[in-house]
């Protein structure tokens, strides 16, 4: 009797168990939620996004987040979608727009927006593909690697992002470099040359001195603009594929560490 008694007592804990798993996924929403592949254009000032949201447990239709501005538009399947926003976070309660992620496939949502300076991007859901592609008139720099396909267009793909990783891209004036001619190439490789000599110079003088300190301020601001104009030189010469990138690594690494040098002694004196 004992043992019968002690097995309707497991067979209820596992009947409850199981009753209690929607709605420990329901007290969590978007916990069960991924993003199969995202891609993002940045063409000019504009932005569109196409997001391939999944389940992970069957059909899910509560609320996803997406990252974008107050003001973006959000649709899907050519509709309007309506959203809360905050904090650039727009939160979509799916069943109220009509809309499922299917547990055997994947929901699009466009997502557009005017692009107000710099491009930050925060990673809500776990996402397999981010590909992001920028057509741009200026030069984009920031924390991902990106590919210069010419015609003034950059790729980057990114796989397995993680959440809470997020992206960030500037944009630079370059409109002088587009329409570079030859001698302002020459130029440019000039300036590299000059501030190599220079850095050999002050290398082989400070050897000789043993201090860094003993250098006049003219100096250390000189070497300065020379190892920042020299930076920005290489990164687009980098870009244009003139530079091999194991130079282009080496290059920089002793360039950035320079001018860290020098800048540390500037600062000291102020």
């Amino acid at each position: 009797m004992y043992c019968r008694n002690v097995k309707k007592v497991a067979v209820v804990f596992v009947v409850a168990a199981l009753l209690l798993v929607p709605l420990s996924i329901a007290a969590s929403p978007g916990s069960n939620i991924k993003v199969e592949k995202e891609e993002i254009e940045i063409s000019g000032n504009k932005v569109s996004e196409k997001i391939f949201f999944t389940s992970i447990l069957g059909s899910y239709n509560g609320t996803v987040e997406i990252w974008a501005p107050s003001d973006c538009h959000v649709e899907c399947m050519g509709n309007a979608v309506n959203g809360n926003a905050q904090n650039n976070v727009v939160e979509i309660n799916l069943g109220e727009n009509g809309l499922m992620i299917p547990s055997d496939g994947a929901l699009l949502i466009n997502v557009s927006y005017t692009l107000k300076g710099n491009f930050e991007y925060k990673v809500i859901y776990p996402t397999d593909l981010m590909e992001l592609t920028i057509k741009t008139g200026k030069y984009p720099r920031g924390n991902i690697p990106l590919k210069y396909e010419g015609n003034g267009i950059y790729t980057s793909n990114l796989t397995s992002m993680e959440k809470d990783a997020s992206i960030s891209i500037e944009f630079v004036e370059q409109s002088a470099v587009e329409g570079m001619s030859a001698l302002s190439l020459v130029a440019g490789a000039v300036a590299i040359l000059l501030a190599i000599l220079l850095i050999a110079l002050t290398i082989k003088r400070r050897r000789e001195e043993k201090l860094l300190e003993k250098e006049p301020v003219e100096a250390l601001e000189l070497r300065k603009r020379l190892l920042t104009d020299a930076l920005k030189t290489l990164e687009i010469e980098h870009e244009k594929k003139k530079i091999p990138d194991a130079y282009y690594r080496s290059i920089k690494d002793y360039f950035k560490k320079e001018a860290i040098r020098v800048l540390r002694e500037i600062d000291r004196r102020k």
